[in-house]
Order: C-alpha cells, then structure tokens, then sequence
C-alpha cells in the first residue's frame, strides 16, 4: 500500500496540479481520487503538514483565506506554486 510522501506532492507540482490556487479540501479530494485515503484528523493533517513543508522550500506559496471560507475550504490556507 502507497503512503503519502513528499515525493507525491513533487509529482502534483510537476503535473502543473498547483498552477492555481488549491484549497486543502481540493488537494484531499485530489489524493482520494488517486487512491489514498485520507479521513479527517490524523492524515488530513499530514496533507497540511507536507503543503506548509513545500512552502518552507518555496515550491509552493500560500495565502491566508477570510475566515468566512476556512469552513468550505478545509483550512486558513491556498496553495499555489510559486512563479518564477
């Protein structure tokens, strides 16, 4: 069985997946839709922890969502690759 690692979130940057902005619930569905598993608690948090990692390498940006959103979005953060 498959765990997530950062090298498939290298792979989502390199498929152009982060171009626009994603949510932490867009990124969730996304990994489900490949196959992984991810409930709420433990590994949605794992998910959150290997974003803010991509953006610590600045690979990946994020932005602070309005609090209105926080709810629909799954977290305060978007995601986005950085631009050249």
């Amino acid at each position: 069985m498959a765990k997530l690692s950062e090298d498939i979130f290298l792979k989502m940057v390199e498929r152009r997946y982060f171009d626009e902005w994603k949510t932490l619930k867009d990124v969730v569905k996304k990994l489900s839709q490949s196959g992984y598993t991810i409930k709420e608690g433990r590994k949605k948090g794992l998910v959150a922890q290997f974003l803010t990692y991509l953006c610590q390498k600045e690979i990946l940006e994020r932005e602070e969502l309005s609090k209105n959103e926080w709810q629909t979005a799954g977290g305060k953060w978007k995601y986005r690759k950085v631009k050249p």
